[in-house]
């Protein structure tokens, strides 16, 4: 009878200790599987707040600011829910209007991303390794460019520097004639508008 006690109590601590090891390796399998769920989450918030910015970039170059339209004609019309792909996920984004007339002008950028490749993943994974690089201007000049749009226009909206708007400053030396200069002792943030 002894023996057999000592048997059970033995392998009632092995059971436990099993249940205890699998219980870890179900805690740390349910917190990988969160924390991919969370970085997915947040590659296409920032993947969204991305094209937004292209959107409204090409908006602000083909009608020009509100007080100085380029083009006779053609007007900004606010704006409207839509969606696009972004790395071959659908995602919505406020989709910025123009109008010439009574119809709709279609932004080049937006037909593009509206594509199932059009803002692949390659782009979405460069862009967020130059953003997380601290490389704000270089990234969000090579992600307009993919789609054809030049954002000089969108830089006094979307770039702060120690709660000051950045306006476009003169052409010197280490900038490029319209872009903003960074000093090196700051530390720029960039906030996407919608």
């Amino acid at each position: 009878m002894k023996v057999e006690i000592k048997n059970r109590k033995k392998a009632m601590a092995g059971f436990r200790q099993m249940s205890s090891e699998q219980q870890q390796r179900q805690q740390v399998h349910e917190i990988s599987q969160n924390g991919a769920q969370a970085l997915h989450e947040v590659t296409l918030n920032l993947g969204r707040q991305l094209a937004e910015f292209i959107l409204y970039s090409e908006r602000e170059e083909r009608a020009g600011p509100d007080c100085q339209p380029r083009k006779e004609g053609l007007y900004k019309w606010a704006s409207e829910p839509g969606s696009v792909y972004i790395g071959g996920q659908k995602v919505r984004v406020e989709r910025r209007r123009l109008r010439r007339g009574d119809k709709e002008v279609r932004l080049k950028s937006c037909q593009a991303m509206q594509q199932s490749e059009g803002f692949s993943e390659q782009l979405l994974g460069q862009s967020l390794a130059g953003l997380s690089g601290r490389r704000y201007r270089e990234t969000l000049v090579n992600a307009a460019e993919a789609f054809g749009v030049w954002p000089n226009a969108g830089w006094p909206v979307c770039c702060f520097m120690e709660r000051k708007v950045f306006a476009p400053s003169k052409a010197t030396s280490t900038s490029k004639p319209g872009w903003p200069t960074l000093k090196s002792n700051m530390q720029p943030s960039v906030i996407l508008k919608s």
